[in-house]
């Protein structure tokens, strides 16, 4: 009889259903606050070399000379301005990015027209980071720690002296 009445009881079914999904939703939770974390993160770098290669894609270029100005490039993707400025993320530095002039040849199409409207090599700069992501900790739980960021963009010079 007492065994009847400890079978068909429901008292306390849904706490023990709680005990059984609460571990699974926090997993879950976690995880996309760390993804969220990530992906945002990621496209701040992104954006940043960008500004930053648009930058100096706007400076008169030198072939002789291209470092010139590459520490205002690199300060442009950290902070947002040529110099000072708050980092837009906090364990991101001008250390971190790289500054790289080049050119690109300038192929001839049929009909004796050119891929660009400039007479030889264009020249170009390409604005690139590669960082270590700092995890929030739960990459870690997951054993995906030691994520790298890589954000790059590459802008045809249009400041030619």
């Amino acid at each position: 009889m007492i065994l009847g009445k400890v079978r068909g009881g429901e008292r306390g079914a849904a706490l023990i259903e709680l005990a059984i999904v609460i571990p699974f939703l926090t997993v879950l939770g976690l995880g996309v606050m760390e993804f969220a974390n990530y992906f945002f993160n990621y496209q701040l770098l992104q954006n940043s070399v960008r500004d930053a290669a648009r930058y100096a894609a706007s400076l008169p270029y030198d072939s002789t000379n291209t470092t010139q100005n590459d520490a205002a490039i690199k300060s442009i993707a950290v902070t947002g301005v040529t110099t000072g400025g708050t980092k837009k993320v906090s364990w991101w530095s001008t250390s971190d990015v790289s500054v790289i002039w080049g050119t690109v040849v300038n192929t001839a199409l049929s009909g004796g027209l050119q891929s660009y409207r400039y007479a030889g090599n264009v020249p170009v700069v390409t604005v690139s980071t590669s960082v270590a992501y700092p995890s929030l900790g739960f990459l870690g739980f997951l054993g995906l720690e030691g994520m790298t960021l890589q954000a790059s963009h590459k802008e045809r010079v249009f400041g030619v002296r």
